[in-house]
């Protein structure tokens, strides 16, 4: 990269065209592991063809993450050693090769009309899709993505093992998609991690659409995928990314989708496949951790309410294998961040669990920030805490009155015990998780499919129809000229020629060349610390970000300036405006999590580069400074 392909792990050249193949390599792999397990827990039973599918792809990719998990825990964790055992994995897999080209042959045998023309429906999705399918193959350019995404996996390849990573916070907590991204980085760089995110987005948009098909009708699924990929709540802007809430919202879909086929047909196979997704869908992400908690009260209730003494006595005698279940895709998680901070649950609790760089007063700024200030760029700019603050208590108002009314007008106990918990739900994620949308993005796919449900019966299904095709052409039109604003041509050339890949990254990263030259002049071993921004993912040694980490402490100058040198940073990219005197824009309190501690961050950065920093280079309004060792 910057010119000489110095970059480790972003794509480049065949290692483009070769991620396609991998990640499908991986969806083949992950199906012939999750299709076992469901075989095990519950076989076929009611399932369709496409249901099968759509869970045991989230159960596999589920089970892979512990591939790098447990080389890194041994500390092999490399390039060599991660395509050793997806080949022996591969291998492994080529036993079941006639079974899964059998399942094939006669699910093609099997299509009906029907299918075709739910397929056709589906067709005008691909307009605005292709642009998110573009930006997997352009390099990588999203804040998170390159901030810690990327950059933790990248970082423990280089090391070997999962050690802790100094400034990047989240890479102290559960990490499962980023375990997949590194199985694609050691293989064929940062485009097959992004297209490993289009793939689970797109299986989610599968699962969605048969949910709502099970649980409603065919319209009620088709307007439920639509509004999950395309709409205001949806997952649009995320699909071509190295985000997490694909893979999160696929073990979200696929779990409910068990959990309905239980409710339907009694098999518990499928209550135990329930329970290990949930827990799959929490080492993904772990603010999916509602799911499992609404899935067991929800079973719970649902078992006590049918009076079947025989039932509850087999579904406790269940309890704890079901809860083992649950806790078995987490356990290795928790484990690593209890050994690597202090605390299992981290960065949750925080403020009472000590851990690690995270105080007990940051966690508590960080939990605010997020609950009431990461929300609400642009319509909500000019709004005050307190403002905030009544806005999720309105919220939280408005759900519990909805669900006592829908408790109290439904007649089917299971429906009520659904909407009772469904509104329990929201209310929690409400209070605790705020409005920020991309945390709602794997809850909102599956509580839609009710509520449209119930929409559907009252607008009846010619105003419906009507109402589909208004939805969709509007959704579409919309996500399409976003697309087309963007410039889809670059990213076309972007992706054959190398050259242009360079020059279409710093067209979105214009600080860009900085951090090559960062990355040319500091030794092995030496960090280069990002003041503001964090891209770390294009820089090949390590990285430091300022913000959310006491790993840099702000509390006094003696002890920034130590830290420094324990951390051995030697270079600093950071506004120039730091260097003039100049007060800098703190913003208005949304934007980076990163704002909470900006004021003390500029104050302690321009005192160091003052005292200890050299000017190396500058662009536009930044500066690449090079520390002089401590007097």
């Amino acid at each position: 990269m910057g010119g000489d392909g110095a970059v480790q792990f972003a794509s480049r050249g065949s290692t483009i065209l070769l991620a396609p193949i991998f990640v499908g390599l991986l969806l083949v792999l992950s199906v012939v592991i999750g299709r076992r397990v469901v075989v095990r827990f519950a076989g076929a039973g009611i399932a369709t063809r496409a249901e099968l599918l759509t869970i045991a792809a989230a159960i596999g990719l589920g089970i892979l993450q512990f591939v790098p998990f447990l080389l890194g825990a041994v500390h092999v964790l490399g390039r060599t050693e991660v395509r050793i055992a997806m080949v022996v994995l591969t291998l492994a897999a080529l036993r079941d090769a006639p079974l899964m080209i059998r399942f094939v042959r006669q699910g093609w045998h099997e299509r009906r009309s029907m299918w075709s023309r739910r397929c056709l429906w589906a067709l005008p999705l691909a307009a605005p899709l292709i642009f998110s399918v573009l930006n997997a193959f352009a390099p990588s350019f999203d804040p998170d993505g390159i901030g810690y995404h990327l950059t933790g996996p990248k970082r423990w390849l280089q090391i070997g093992s999962l050690d802790f990573l100094p400034t990047l916070t989240y890479t102290s907590g559960v990490m499962g998609t980023e375990m997949l991204y590194a199985l694609n980085l050691a293989v064929v760089g940062d485009v097959g991690a992004k297209l490993l995110h289009v793939a689970a987005v797109l299986i989610a948009a599968v699962g969605v659409y048969l949910l709502g098909v099970r649980i409603a009708s065919a319209m009620v699924g088709y307007v439920s995928c639509v509004l999950f990929l395309l709409g205001p709540l949806g997952v649009y802007e995320t699909i071509g990314t190295s985000y997490a809430e694909g893979t999160a919202t696929l073990a979200v879909v696929a779990a409910t989708l068990c959990w309905v086929l239980w409710l339907q047909s009694g098999d518990r196979g499928w209550l135990r496949a329930t329970a290990l997704l949930a827990g799959i869908a929490v080492s993904f992400k772990l603010t999916a951790v509602v799911l499992p908690v609404a899935l067991m009260v929800a079973t719970v209730l649902i078992v006590r309410s049918r009076r079947d003494r025989d039932v509850v006595r087999m579904t406790r005698r269940e309890g704890g294998a079901l809860v083992a279940l649950v806790v078995a895709p987490m356990l290795p998680w928790l484990i690593r961040s209890a050994a690597v901070v202090g605390n299992p649950v981290f960065p949750v609790l925080a403020r009472w669990i000590p851990s690690r760089d995270f105080p007990a007063d940051l966690a508590a700024k960080f939990e605010s920030y997020n609950r009431y200030q990461l929300w609400g760029n642009g319509w909500g700019d000019e709004l005050s805490l307190s403002d905030r603050k009544l806005v999720i208590a309105g919220l939280g108002l408005a759900v519990v009155i909805v669900g006592a009314i829908v408790v109290r007008i439904r007649r089917d106990p299971v429906q009520r015990i659904v909407g009772g918990v469904l509104a329990g739900t929201v209310l929690v994620q409400v209070l605790a998780a705020g409005l920020y949308i991309r945390y709602w993005i794997p809850l909102v796919a599956v509580i839609q499919i009710p509520i449209l449900a119930l929409v559907a019966k009252v607008v009846g299904r010619r105003t419906g129809l009507a109402a589909v095709a208004a939805i969709t052409a509007v959704l579409i039109a919309s996500t399409t000229r976003d697309g087309l604003r963007d410039e889809p041509m670059q990213y076309v050339r972007a992706t054959f020629d190398d050259q242009r890949r360079d020059d279409f990254l710093v067209s979105r990263i214009p600080i860009l060349p900085l951090t090559w030259m960062a990355d040319e002049r500091t030794a092995p071993g030496d960090a280069v610390l990002f003041t503001d921004l964090c891209f770390g993912f294009y820089v090949d040694g390590p990285s430091m970000c300022t913000g959310l980490s006491d790993a840099l402490r702000l509390s006094s100058w003696e002890e920034f300036n130590q830290d420094i040198d324990e951390l051995r940073i030697t270079h600093v990219l950071a506004p120039l405006a730091l260097t003039t005197g100049e007060q800098p824009d703190f913003g208005n309190g949304t934007g980076s999590v990163s704002v909470i501690v900006a004021e003390q961050t500029y104050s302690m950065v321009a005192r160091l580069l003052e005292e200890r920093g050299r000017a190396v280079a500058t662009l536009d309004d930044w500066g690449l400074f090079e520390l002089s060792p401590d007097s």
